[in-house]
């Protein structure tokens, strides 16, 4: 070459090159050297594992007690199937979903208005319906007409139970299908490796406490003083814990049904049966002592007439509002529970946190196994043979060919190029603006391949969005020539 000008490689010089220099040797050394995790006894049970055997003598070797690895030597952080234990990828999906959470501020609102709507309506309509009117200064009540009278009057306070359970009911069920998304999240993470089934299963749901305890509170408090329901603070505290628990346990049983079911028609369908049957056996619409003998089980084994049952203990037989009181010789508010067949004393309230707290944790374990073994992925047909994928294929690429024989036509080369490209958008969530790109300036060749290398998020296929003119929102900057 002439003094002073730069000699440009071949490709096949530059490879040449390449070789000789340190940084081919280096990767030289690298690929000859020894494994630093030797994890194997003989290089049979590698032949073994890669089923390349020299001869029959090999294979005998390979598959003999004496040539097998040792289980022991593989590092524990390469045997373990997760880089987080339990707890930690548990407190991961809890906090995932709770900063999710915090970022559906309408969400939120919408819920905490629709539940505050909900207990105006109720309490309106039934206001002060808990004073049913008993004279406490007799402390009897023998009259027949004066029974009638106060029983009827206290027939407001099962409504107004009934109604509470049904609300918080009937808004798990709307709200089940809105699973269907997670669950394709779920899907991918598993198969990554990235947590256990049963971490995210109980983080997921441990999520929900903050929102569910939020809409219990907007709800309760103002239907149990508009209604003037028992006056005590643990009267008061209980009716709380009552509503709060079953609406949990109601949220993990729909949970189930979500991912069990193929779609989110199928879930409604199912999720508003299980509804009506629920509330149809909960004791209100059919009374307990009215159900037939060969139904009692729907009773029984229902969350939401367990939580019927602790709302009238806990109104009736919980506190003082009733003490003193003498129906026909029944004394304080078990009358009230006889005349509908539901059974009387406090303890119903204890018997129903028994029934709804293990309820809540089976159907936690049940989740977990749901989530783990079944999947709905899309249409995959696995029974498709290779030979039909490879003809359709050759099918698909001759069809291509022959259709860019007939629409080729002439184009002119040409470079491109951009300059300080921008794009701004405005968040759906908090409304502030986001930079997705700033600056970014390149070109690429004619006929060169050009990559556009970067990690998940970088804003690779933003950017070709926005030098492709393709971006229909948002504010776009620069300049993009041809």
């Amino acid at each position: 070459s002439k003094r002073g000008a730069i000699e440009h490689y071949t490709p096949e010089g530059f490879a040449e090159a390449f070789q000789k220099s340190s940084f081919g040797q280096n990767i030289r050394d690298e690929l000859t050297a020894p494994h630093p995790h030797t994890w194997i006894k003989s290089k049979t049970l590698l032949q073994k594992a890669t089923g390349a055997f020299v001869d029959e003598e090999s294979k005998k070797e390979a598959n003999s007690e004496q040539s097998l690895g040792s289980k022991e030597k593989i590092p524990k952080e390469f045997r373990l199937p997760h880089k987080n234990s339990f707890f930690r990828s548990m407190v991961l999906n809890f906090n995932r979903y709770i900063i999710l959470w915090k970022r559906d501020k309408g969400f939120i609102i919408g819920k905490l208005a629709e539940n505050f709507a909900m207990a105006s309506s109720i309490g309106g309509i039934l206001f002060n319906g808990g004073n049913i009117g008993i004279d406490t200064s007799e402390g009897f009540i023998n009259d027949p007409d004066a029974v009638d009278t106060t029983f009827e009057k206290s027939l407001a306070i099962y409504g107004v139970f009934f109604l509470a359970l049904w609300h918080l009911s009937q808004g798990t069920t709307i709200n089940a299908s809105d699973e269907l998304a997670v669950r394709t999240i779920n899907y991918k993470h598993i198969d990554a490796n990235f947590f256990q089934t049963a971490s995210f299963a109980i983080g997921r749901t441990l999520s929900t406490l903050p929102q569910k305890t939020l809409e219990i509170m907007i709800f309760a408090i103002p239907v149990y003083f508009l209604f003037n329901l028992n006056r005590t603070a643990a009267g008061f505290f209980i009716f709380l814990a009552i509503v709060f628990t079953y609406n949990f346990a109601i949220y993990i049983f729909y949970s189930v049904l979500s991912n069990l079911l193929p779609d989110k028609g199928t879930v409604q369908g199912v999720g508003i049966t299980f509804l009506l049957l629920m509330a149809q056996f909960g004791g209100f619409i059919v009374y307990p002592d009215a159900i037939p003998v060969w139904y009692e089980w729907l009773y029984w084994i229902n969350p939401f007439g367990w939580a019927m049952q602790a709302l009238v203990a806990n109104e009736f037989q919980i506190g003082t509002k009733y003490d003193g009181i003498s129906v026909f010789g029944v004394t304080g508010g078990a009358f009230f529970v006889n005349q509908k067949g539901f059974i009387p004393g406090g303890e119903r309230v204890g018997f129903s946190f028994a029934f709804l707290v293990p309820f809540t944790v089976i159907f936690v374990f049940i989740l977990t196994i749901v989530l783990k073994k079944v999947r709905y992925e899309g249409t995959k047909n696995n029974t498709v043979k290779d030979q039909d994928i490879d003809e359709k294929e050759k099918k698909k690429s001759e069809d291509v060919v022959s259709q860019s024989i007939v629409t080729q036509l002439p184009f002119t080369r040409v470079d491109l190029t951009f300059k300080n490209i921008t794009y701004d958008v405005v968040a759906s969530t908090t409304g502030e603006t986001l930079k997705l790109l700033k600056n970014v300036n390149g070109f690429m060749k004619a006929g060169r391949m050009c990559a556009l290398v970067g990690s998940s998020g970088a804003g690779k296929t933003t950017l070709m969005d926005v030098i492709s003119l393709r971006k229909t929102s948002g504010n776009v900057g620069g300049e993009v020539r041809l």
